[in-house]
């Protein structure tokens, strides 16, 4: 039997991300944990790059680092937050004078 309380948190925002709906594949590549993709991975390009935990920036130099490295790959940055039981999702976009 699966204790709830053994399973590591990565695993329980993955489940968290799978049933919205969304497919996630490993962002390694891109400096983050996950691509996420809202349609099928062969069809479509991944809108965001998911940043959790350890891997969060800790400063805002770090964070404006990879929200630059994930627009020059045409897509959003995204940590999730875990608070208390409950995931919370942030994107954030460099402003760019003239761009809408």
């Amino acid at each position: 039997m699966i204790n709830n309380e053994n399973i590591p948190e990565d695993y329980r925002l993955y489940d968290n991300l799978i049933n919205r709906g969304l497919i996630l594949r490993p962002g390694f590549k891109f400096g983050s944990r996950w691509r996420i993709y809202d349609d099928e991975v062969s069809k479509s390009h991944a809108p965001w790059l998911l940043q959790t935990g350890d891997e969060l920036a800790k400063t805002w130099e770090s964070a404006c680092l990879s929200i630059r490295l994930a627009e020059g790959v045409h897509k959003k940055w995204v940590c999730a937050i875990k608070n208390d039981s409950n995931w919370r999702f942030m994107q954030v976009e460099r402003w760019s004078p003239g761009k809408d």
